[in-house]
């Protein structure tokens, strides 16, 4: 199952979210799903049916609860994981929840839409996240995506300075 993982991105992911990522982001940080200097984490270990968004809100927080422990041990045994992206308000919120430190930080505001920018460290791991998911359609312009991708990597060269 762990080289299943390891060899996700050499499969075929699913490109049109992953991808997104990969081009707004990541490369802003440096990093690559496809070269293994990335990968992508969810805050609970159990798929979900329905979608995370669906599930009702005490459902979210008893899978939270349960695994904030899970994820917490992942990322101090692999301390090779400098850097934590959170797309999107539910994942700030989740990540919150489990303990996480993650502070309001700034505000961009491109094409008139405000975009908070949230950031925090935990021992020589940095965080930083958004409030609008990537993938979400109301991000789908011109200077959103590419404005939000420098933010971040600016924030992320800040913070590993």
């Amino acid at each position: 199952m762990l080289a299943d993982c390891n060899g996700y991105f050499r499969r075929e992911p699913y490109k049109s979210w992953f991808n997104q990522l990969e081009a707004w982001i990541l490369q802003k940080c440096g990093a690559s799903y496809y070269d293994g200097t990335a990968c992508a984490l969810d805050l609970v270990q159990w798929a979900t049916d329905p979608v995370w968004s669906d599930l009702p809100g005490g459902v979210r927080d008893r899978l939270l609860a349960a695994d904030g422990t899970f994820l917490k041990t992942q990322l101090e045994e692999n301390k090779n994981v400098k850097l934590v992206l959170a797309n999107g308000r539910q994942v700030i919120d989740g990540l919150q929840a489990m303990g996480f430190p993650l502070d309001y930080g700034e505000s961009i505001t491109p094409d008139g839409r405000q975009i908070h920018l949230f950031r925090g460290r935990l021992g020589e791991r940095t965080f930083i996240g958004w409030n609008l998911n990537l993938q979400g359609s109301h991000l789908n312009n011109k200077k959103m995506k590419p404005e939000l991708g420098d933010a971040v990597g600016r924030l992320a060269a800040k913070q590993a300075g």
